[in-house]
C-alpha cells in the first residue's frame, strides 16, 4: 500500500495536543493541574470569606461555584491554546517545509518506509509501540513523544482504509493495542 499526504497544521496541532495533554495516560497529569488549580481558587475565596469578617451565604456559594465552572472551563481552553502557540512557534523556528513536508508511505508486511522531502526511515512493525486513532488521523508511535501521523483523509477509499486497518492490524504487535502503563 502506497500513502501520499502532507499533513495540515490543525492535524499537526491536534497530534501535539493529544500527545501532550488529552491521552488516557495523561489523566493524572490532568487531573492534578485541575485540582491545583481549583484548590488554588477556593483557597483564594476562603482567604476573601476570613478577611471580609463574614460566613459565605448561599448565594456567594452558587456565585463561587458557577465562577469556579466558569475557570475550569477557561483553563480546558488555555492549555489547548498554549500546545497551539508552542506548535505554531515550533513552525516558524524549524520552516513550514520541514514540520509540512510531503510524506510518501509504503506500508507492505515488512513494515512502513517512510519518506520526506529530508529523510527516509523504514520502520520495522516492531519498532511501532502504540496505536491510536484520534482526531481522524492514526497515530502511529515509535517513542512516547513521537508517532506517524497518518491522516485518515489520504485514503481514497472506504476499502483502502480497511486494507490499512488490516495490515495494522496482521502485523503490529498485539502490545501496540493495549493501553499503557503511565
Amino acid at each position: 500500500m502506497h500513502l501520499q499526504y502532507q499533513l495540515t497544521r490543525q492535524e499537526y496541532k491536534d497530534f501535539n495536543y493529544y500527545t501532550s495533554w488529552s491521552a488516557p495516560e495523561k489523566r493524572g497529569a490532568r487531573l492534578k493541574y485541575y485540582l491545583g488549580s481549583l484548590a488554588f481558587y477556593a483557597l483564594f475565596f476562603v482567604v476573601v470569606s476570613i478577611l471580609s469578617k463574614k460566613n459565605p451565604t448561599i448565594p456567594a456559594l452558587v456565585i463561587y461555584s458557577i465562577f469556579a465552572v466558569l475557570f475550569m472551563l477557561y483553563l480546558k481552553w488555555r492549555v489547548r491554546r498554549q500546545i497551539e502557540r508552542w506548535v505554531d512557534k515550533l513552525v516558524e523556528e524549524s520552516g513550514e517545509s520541514r514540520i509540512f513536508s510531503r510524506n510518501e508511505l509504503t506500508v507492505t508486511e515488512r513494515g512502513i518506509h517512510d519518506k520526506t522531502d529530508d529523510s527516509e526511515t523504514t520502520y520495522q512493525w516492531s519498532a511501532i509501540l502504540k496505536r491510536v486513532e484520534a482526531y481522524n488521523c492514526y497515530y502511529l508511535y515509535t517513542n512516547s513523544r513521537f508517532a506517524l501521523v497518518v491522516p485518515k483523509r489520504v485514503f481514497s477509499s472506504t476499502q483502502e482504509r480497511q486494507e490499512f486497518d488490516k495490515l495494522l492490524l496482521q502485523y503490529l504487535p498485539l502490545s501496540a493495542d493495549l493501553p499503557h502503563p503511565k
